[in-house]
């Protein structure tokens, strides 16, 4: 059986690619752990909903204005986005001399994440090949895991055995040479007629369900249950083995299921949406690292059986729609939908709410 389509490889391991892959290496290397900073600082877990609440009410609002910063070209956002997010460190470390600050760096880190992702979205629909849609997904969200899947694994033992501070500094420099491969990226633009009253299409509203489980999922798995196990084991480094352990089953999968699920995206969106739904039930039974290390194995294993699918149906969509009204669209529903994730932990600190949420936001996800 073929499982992903060499021309398809070649095309996507540019420039461009050397680059997201050496930027996820180090994202990846602290991004799980940036909670855990603001608590070892001395902020709340309020403090942090809150800051969350406010980043994500900013993504919301800049995504609205990203058809402007469209028009300045691919190459010039793509080459922003590591100075950003050095910026975005430096800020983060100096919190613990001007903790106030804090509601104005999630202002900024929003900004600058709402405009990113939409014209990132824009372009590789724009770009992908229309004929393989599915192994050009599976390769998007496969190959940069191949390098950063022991990531956090590392940061966790940088932290471990030496600072914060250290990994901090490795961070910015790998961001820093990340932006080389970019030197020689030829500028793209595409030409398109921005229309407000695109945002209501209908043909947008029914995948509005599809969006909010996708928000919920990266906030459950990503951000919540890293916080869970630190309070449950006491430990950055088990963090850091779970967040590897995801990973690990995040790479092989993707390539395989985007061969698998060519002209049956329905069929495993639902499939995956239901393994997805009965195993993240076990999570409420969760006590030692074993059964952590086995949970994050399996839904970061099924977890692949709808994102692929369900991305793959995405960029086939919007680049035959109002592409860029569509991810300005879904960027909104992200907004709206995580705000309301981290009202609800301000109002309950209660993991198990958003714990639910998935686990119902799985169950409608089988009628997408």
């Amino acid at each position: 059986m073929k499982f992903f389509n060499i021309d398809s490889l070649r095309k996507n391991l540019s420039e461009l690619h050397i680059h997201l892959t050496i930027e996820n290496i180090a994202l990846s290397l602290i991004s799980v752990f940036i909670p855990i900073f603001m608590l070892t600082i001395g902020f709340s877990l309020n403090d942090i909903y809150f800051y969350y609440l406010v980043y994500s009410f900013s993504t919301l609002l800049s995504s609205l204005f990203s058809f402007v910063f469209s028009r300045i070209g691919f190459k010039k956002i793509i080459m922003l986005r590591p100075v950003s997010v050095i910026t975005f460190l430096l800020w983060l470390y100096s919190l613990e001399f001007f903790p106030s600050s804090y509601f104005f760096l999630a202002v900024y880190n929003g900004f600058f994440s709402g405009i990113y992702w939409v014209i990132f979205h824009f372009f590789f629909a724009k770009k992908a090949d229309g004929d393989d849609v599915e192994g050009q997904v599976g390769l998007l969200f496969a190959m940069p895991k191949l390098f950063t899947m022991i990531s956090p694994m590392i940061g966790a033992l940088i932290i471990s055995f030496f600072s914060f501070n250290v990994l901090f500094l490795l961070v910015a420099f790998l961001l820093l040479v990340s932006i080389l491969p970019l030197i020689h990226l030829k500028e793209q633009r595409f030409s398109f007629k921005f229309e407000v009253s695109n945002l209501l299409d209908w043909s947008f509203v029914k995948y509005a369900l599809g969006f909010i489980n996708e928000s919920i999922h990266y906030y459950a798995v990503v951000f919540l249950l890293p916080l869970y196990i630190y309070f449950t084991l006491s430990s950055t480094l088990e963090i850091g083995f779970f967040s590897t352990v995801v990973g690990v089953s995040g790479f092989l999968t993707p390539l395989i299921i985007s061969s698998l699920c060519r002209g049956r995206t329905n069929l495993f969106i639902k499939l995956g949406a239901m393994l997805n739904a009965v195993f993240f039930f076990f999570v409420f039974f969760l006590k030692t690292p074993l059964e952590f290390f086995l949970f994050g194995f399996i839904i970061g294993t099924f977890t692949s059986f709808w994102e692929i699918p369900f991305y793959s149906r995405m960029y086939k969509h919007a680049r035959n729609s109002n592409t860029l009204e569509f991810f300005i669209f879904r960027k909104v529903i992200h907004g709206i939908t995580e705000s309301a994730i981290f009202v609800l932990l301000l109002l309950t600190s209660n993991f198990s709410i958003i714990f639910l949420s998935e686990i119902t936001s799985k169950i409608l996800f089988v009628f997408f």
